[in-house]
């Protein structure tokens, strides 16, 4: 299937949606006007300043649906007079949907029942219709896709721009030369799923990026069981005694099985002089580390896991490893 003259076949009103940059302010921009000063972004606390992106953000993602369904329409149209048929009929042969079958209807409510307060008869029919939305959503996802590859599409729908924050990491675990021209900053929960798959992706892009990056890990233990926040402490006194990036992986290796004892099962792993670990799990001061580098993601108006900075600029990740290797090779590209 060829696209042929999408462009030509938009509307200026389209056009000028696209080329229109999605945030309606720059950090250089006056935001208001107080008492005789004028205040932009830059004025701002960085949680502010991040709730605005994450507002500008969420602008885009849903002005970005808007295009790519009428992309599908456009794209549908144009084939159907291609081929001299009707709309209707090459809907139905580019986005095919059959309605699930019983059992497909069943697994589902099985699956979910604690979460369904009704019995299967009274809502299989509002099942069967969710299952062919998400058949024909994933199905219109795929057709974006392979319309976006074509060499006739470019987007000119601009995504707003991370604002550049200062992060106080000083006397956190690191690896990579200090002097790197990239830095690289993670929020992290050791049980976070998530949390374990950025660590793997880092790794990578450590071998790949070399001496060219450093990354810093901070420590920012949500997970409502506590667990996490005990292990970031027992991470603390493995560092102490230079071996906080073991100590990093095999509580990520080992997260199904995180507990309260788990620093010292680590500890224990990774022959550290227990009694020496004992007492440092004991220190207040240890405590503190931890709570700094939480109250550092809480000021930075941070409120999941993982979060990860490139030089100062949160990284939003669809892509995990593809959007951390392009802001990590954007930061450098602006460095040289």
């Amino acid at each position: 299937m060829r696209f042929i003259g999408l462009r030509g076949l938009l509307s200026a009103m389209v056009v000028a949606a696209l080329l229109t940059p999605v945030s309606a302010w720059t950090e250089d921009d006056t935001l208001f006007r107080y008492k005789g000063f004028d205040y932009s972004a830059d004025d701002l606390s960085p949680e502010v300043r991040q709730a605005l992106f994450d507002l500008d953000m969420d602008y885009y993602n849903q002005h970005q649906q808007l295009l790519d369904n009428a992309l599908v329409e456009i794209y549908l149209k144009q084939t159907a007079d291609e081929r001299g048929l009707s709309l209707e009929a090459t809907r139905a042969e580019l986005l095919p949907v059959s309605p699930p079958t019983e059992q497909q209807i069943r697994v589902f409510y099985d699956r979910n029942k604690e979460r369904i307060p009704y019995p299967y008869e009274q809502v299989k029919g509002q099942i069967s219709q969710m299952l062919m939305q998400q058949i024909e959503g994933a199905q219109k996802s795929a057709l974006v896709t392979s319309i976006k590859a074509s060499d006739e599409y470019e987007i000119m729908l601009r995504p707003p721009e991370a604002p550049w924050v200062e992060i106080a990491t000083d006397g956190y675990p690191s690896k990579g030369p200090a002097d790197a021209p990239v830095t690289v900053v993670e929020f992290a929960d050791f049980q976070c799923p998530h949390c374990k798959r950025a660590s793997a992706v880092l790794d990578k892009l450590s071998g790949q990026f070399g001496d060219q990056m450093r990354v810093v890990f901070m420590d920012f233990p949500i997970n409502p069981s506590g667990i996490s926040r005990v292990v970031a402490w027992g991470a603390v006194c493995a560092d102490r005694q230079g071996k906080f990036w073991q100590y990093h992986d095999l509580a990520f290796n080992r997260q199904a099985m995180l507990d309260e004892n788990a620093p010292f099962t680590l500890a224990k792993s990774l022959g550290l002089d227990e009694a020496e670990f004992k007492t440092c799990f004991e220190e207040d001061a240890v405590r503190a580390k931890v709570a700094q580098a939480e109250a550092e993601a809480r000021r930075l108006g941070l409120s999941s896991t993982p979060t990860v900075y490139v030089n100062g600029q949160k990284v939003v990740m669809e892509d995990m490893e593809g959007d951390l290797s392009k802001a990590i090779q954007a930061a450098l590209d602006a460095e040289s």
